[in-house]
């Protein structure tokens, strides 16, 4: 077998040898013609691999000068990770909704124990005795008191975007928010809170428990304008 491989090799030398004699010799032998084309494929191939390696190098270095700048940027952040600003909604965020708390009669947990969280910016609050973590401060709070917090929430994140200028949109839908039997002095008093925003729009959807007397006492006195939807808004077609 490897006498076979061996002659099969030489055969083909000797009619490569035998072409080369017999060509014209002033024309390059096929021999000197396939060395010339595949030199030629070689220097396109090694051109190729250089252009693309200076291309990586390029690339390389505009990456590194952006690992730079981030780096840069990440020292001059704040060691708590809140800049002077976000401190600063945080805490009239904080302030706010606690005085609208007050103003709704929320009874539930005393207000030193009440804050707005630094994780989830949601309000939580705590047990005083033995100094508890923070917690959800819906698990703490009455059904009605809860309601006065959403009340209070909503509105200082409106209040605090405003004052301060945050990403809010400026847009406030609330759908029956008088719930769990809460005072009509109580939702006379939220509403009040949100007919002072004169350049944000607040829609809302309330049915004042079917009584005109309800919502008479609620709006006395309030700007806002009134569309009465009569029937469901939600009906067969």
């Amino acid at each position: 077998m490897e006498k076979e491989r061996r002659l099969v090799a030489y055969q083909t030398q000797m009619i490569g040898i035998r072409k080369e004699l017999v060509q014209d010799e002033r024309l390059p032998s096929e021999l000197e013609i396939e060395k010339r084309i595949s030199l030629k494929k070689k220097v396109e191939s090694y051109s190729q691999f250089i252009q693309d390696f200076f291309n990586l190098l390029s690339e390389l270095k505009s990456l590194s000068n952006e690992l730079d700048k981030l780096l840069s940027e990440e020292k001059a952040l704040p060691i708590d990770r809140f800049s002077d600003a976000d401190k600063k909604k945080i805490s009239l965020l904080q302030t706010t909704f606690i005085d609208l708390l007050k103003k709704f009669n929320y009874q539930s947990k005393p207000f030193e124990a009440i804050r707005i969280s630094n994780d989830s910016y949601l309000p939580v609050a705590q047990n005083l005795m033995g100094e508890q973590p923070f917690y959800n401060i819906k698990f703490d709070s009455s059904a009605s008191d809860f309601i006065r917090c959403l009340w209070a929430y909503y509105t200082a994140l409106l209040k605090t975007s405003v004052t301060l200028r945050t990403n809010h949109p400026m847009l406030l839908i609330l759908d029956e928010p008088k719930q769990q039997d809460i005072a009509i002095q109580n939702f006379r008093s939220f509403l009040l809170e949100l007919s002072q925003f004169k350049d944000q729009q607040i829609l809302v959807f309330a049915s004042f428990e079917n009584s005109d007397d309800s919502f008479n006492e609620a709006t006395k006195g309030l700007q806002f304008n009134l569309n009465r939807i009569e029937g469901k808004l939600i009906k067969p077609m």
